[in-house]
């Protein structure tokens, strides 16, 4: 395999990144980058640790323009970082002992306050999903923020605690199904309940999250991977087989998810919402998990590996028209001692498909890189 050229969009002797791999860093008109700045690499961030959020200007690498900055994020999702439009940023931040979600103006530095925390917003930018994050952080250190205790830390699963939603104009909230709801359909009342990894489909009318539990005192956990509309009803289980890891949505009713099927195993599958249809992708051409998501013109599937024998990571592209794998880089980055400070690759799509970024340790210090895949992808 041969690296293609990566460009370097930040510099120490900060360290930079960006977060998780199902968001861009760029704005809509590509002229700027999020880019997030941290004075450390090697420990989880505390409660005082502070992030700063700031611009890369696409045509001056190395540039950084600081628009914002938190105490609330963590190494896998930053504070969910995100462009709501040219103009607009939107972060988790802490504030009066809650967490809640800033929304600054990169021009006028105005700033409008969301009583929650986000974690995934519609395509239309109107609604939000959230979890409780202090519970999330409290049983998956690395997803959660520290810095709030969990008013429900003794209760397995809160009838006042689970799926939230938020709309962002007005900051109206509500929960859309509860812990105590989903404990009680498996029969699991007596073991830790949380959810994750909520998102939103492509035109916005359902989502999908993940579903845990953990028996006490074991540090492993059950997953149900479950979709539900946006009013809260419709719930359907997709699986329930006890492992799903990263997905994406493809269009508005298929979810690429890394999971685990009963009588088949690990693989990459195409799941049909609301049905048990479910497809083997790149059979044989994937062994491991990886950080997936689908390019803007849904053809193309970018995704990356964990550290191999030699402690390098394999950033991938799998073209789903001619079910051709592509190994576009390999880049030095070792699983760190705490496992949750490990900078993966989490790849990430240009708004116009020609472009990737990714994290990455390779040269020494966290940086974020970008490389253009147009000619393959073109």
């Amino acid at each position: 395999m041969t690296t293609r050229n990566a460009t370097a969009m930040t510099k120490g002797p900060h360290h930079h990144f960006f977060g998780y791999y199902n968001k861009s860093p760029w704005n809509p008109s590509m002229t700027h980058m999020l880019a997030l700045r941290t004075s450390f690499m090697d420990r989880s961030p505390g409660a005082d640790d502070e992030m700063i959020i700031g611009l890369v200007d696409v045509t001056k690498p190395g540039s950084f323009e600081k628009i914002a900055s938190t105490h609330t994020w963590n190494w896998q999702q930053s504070s969910m970082v995100q462009w709501l439009d040219d103009k607009n940023v939107l972060y988790n931040s802490r504030q009066d002992g809650h967490f809640v979600a800033h929304i600054v103006n990169v021009n006028s530095g105005c700033i409008r306050t969301l009583p929650a925390g986000v974690y995934h917003i519609s395509p239309d930018k109107r609604k939000a999903l959230y979890p409780n994050f202090a519970r999330l952080h409290r049983h998956r250190p690395g997803y959660g923020y520290p810095g709030v205790e969990d008013p429900s830390i003794s209760d397995y699963a809160p009838a006042d605690d689970g799926v939230f939603m938020m709309d962002i104009e007005t900051g109206e909230r509500k929960l859309l199904v509860s812990l105590a709801e989903l404990a009680s359909e498996i029969d699991m009342t007596t073991h830790h309940h949380w959810v994750n990894h909520l998102e939103f489909n492509r035109d916005g009318s359902r989502f999908v999250f993940l579903h845990r539990w953990r028996v006490p005192d074991r540090e492993m956990w059950h997953t149900r991977m479950l979709t539900m509309s946006t009013d809260g009803q419709d719930r359907y289980v997709l699986l329930n087989d006890g492992m799903i890891s990263h997905f994406d949505w493809r269009d508005a009713s298929n979810i690429l998810a890394w999971a685990r099927v009963a009588g088949v195993g690990d693989r990459y599958f195409l799941f049909r919402d609301k049905t048990q249809e479910r497809q083997i992708i790149a059979d044989g051409l994937f062994d491991q998990d990886g950080h997936c998501s689908y390019s803007p013109d849904g053809r193309w599937i970018l995704t990356d590996t964990y550290p191999d024998a030699n402690k390098n990571r394999t950033l991938i592209l799998y073209d789903t028209d001619q079910c051709r794998r592509i190994d576009i880089g390999s880049f030095y980055g070792p699983n760190p001692d705490p496992i949750d400070t490990r900078c993966d690759l989490h790849p990430r799509w240009s708004p116009d498909g020609k472009w990737v970024c990714f994290d990455s340790i390779h040269e020494g210090s966290r940086q974020m890189y970008i490389m253009n895949v147009q000619d393959v992808v073109g």
